[in-house]
């Protein structure tokens, strides 16, 4: 259990000394849903949280201004999961971050970046 918290946290550590160009950042707020599964010839996760994101390509309406979209294909993809399931579980505040695009599904944001409180 140690080793496998302390992979985590490097790779928290890797996420948060990453390139990534932020396009918004959402704080003190709480998963409300996260589905993962092939939607619309698409594989990819989802998190819908309790704030909107204010990111100009998430152009979707209803409840896609609070949704976040992520694939699974590296090991960060697998640490972010690990800590929106835990968080989720928990109903602890995070502060996610958003890409500065919308590629994984048109109009929803690209999450980049989560952090548990």
């Amino acid at each position: 259990m140690r080793i496998t918290m302390i992979k985590y946290f490097a790779l928290i550590g890797l996420l948060i000394t990453s390139s990534y160009s932020f396009s918004a950042v959402v704080y003190d707020a709480t998963i409300k849903e996260v589905y993962c599964g092939f939607i619309a010839n698409r594989e990819m996760c989802s998190i819908y949280i309790s704030k909107e994101v204010d990111d100009s390509c998430n152009t979707g309406g209803g409840n896609s201004k609070s949704r976040m979209q992520f694939e699974i294909k590296t090991e960060m993809d697998k640490a972010m999961l690990s800590i929106i399931l835990t968080a989720k579980t928990t109903q602890s505040l995070v502060v996610v971050a958003s890409k500065t695009t919308c590629l994984i599904y048109p109009g929803i944001s690209d999450l980049a970046y989560i952090e548990m409180k």
